[in-house]
Formats: C-alpha cells, sequence, structure tokens
C-alpha cells in the first residue's frame, strides 16, 4: 500500500494538478507541498483534513492507511468487512440491480406475484397450496438467476 508522500503525489497528478494550484489550493507554500511529496516533512492533521476534502478522497486512503478513495464510511465497511474493493462493491451493485430489473420486467414473475396475492387472500391455503407456491417461486428464481 502507498505512504501519503506516494498517494498525494498520485492524486495530484491524476487531478492534473500542480504542487503549486495545490498548494494555493489549501493555503501552503509550494515548497511545503514538495516537501511532504518527497517524505521530507509529516503533515500535521489540518493538511491531510485539507488535502482529502480537495481530492475527494478520505483521510485513510491519502494517509496509505486503506486503498478505499470513498468518503462513504459505508462502503468502507463494507470493502473492509468482505476484504473488496470498491470496484468489486460497485459490481455487486450493478449485478442485484441487474437481477432486480429481470424479475421485475419479467411476465413471469409478475404472474408469480399475481398468483401470490390469490393465494394469500384465498381462505383456502392448504400446505399443499403451500409447497406448491414455494416450489414455483423456486423455480421462478432459478431461471432468473440463469440470466445473470
Amino acid at each position: 500500500m502507498l505512504g501519503f508522500s506516494e498517494r498525494l503525489q498520485l492524486l495530484r497528478a491524476l487531478n492534473k494538478v500542480s504542487q503549486e494550484q495545490l498548494a494555493k489550493a489549501l493555503g501552503v507554500s509550494r515548497m511545503r507541498v514538495s516537501h511532504y511529496e518527497v517524505g521530507r516533512n509529516v503533515p500535521d492533521s489540518d493538511f491531510v483534513i485539507k488535502a482529502a476534502k480537495y481530492f475527494n478522497v478520505s483521510a485513510d486512503y491519502i494517509l496509505g492507511l486503506s486503498d478505499v478513495k470513498n468518503t462513504d464510511t459505508d462502503l468502507q465497511a463494507i470493502c473492509k468487512e468482505l476484504n473488496l474493493s470498491e470496484k468489486a462493491v460497485e459490481n455487486l451493485r450493478n449485478t442485484k440491480e441487474k437481477a432486480v430489473d429481470l424479475m421485475l420486467g419479467s411476465d413471469e414473475w409478475n404472474n408469480f406475484i399475481d398468483g401470490v396475492a390469490q393465494f394469500l387472500r384465498s381462505n383456502e391455503n392448504t400446505e399443499y397450496q403451500k409447497f406448491l407456491a414455494t416450489q414455483r417461486f423456486l423455480k421462478l428464481l432459478d431461471s432468473v438467476s440463469g440470466e445473470i
């Protein structure tokens, strides 16, 4: 994992910001930014916070304590708990959204939901009917999961 100096250089390069521009935006001298980037000086907490806000990354990321750039604490927790990258979590979210879209757009799914609603409204809910409804639901889920 990269440390603060490397992260500061990387963020500046990715955002096409010169040392002079960053120094001006954060209210420090260009020399100070240069010293941070080569590891000659250690930044104070005020600089870390300002730089993190400027680049829209977490302080943990800019300090080199995490590879999660995002400032969303929920996303940070998910990445840490599951040991996944931000990209992997985003892919999972997209897959979930695709699955929901497939299910909601499916005539079979809509017919199934209508059938469940009718079943729940009826007074003749036998165990066998419940079993059949469950089997139909599982079959539908299998067919939808194959499309993802």
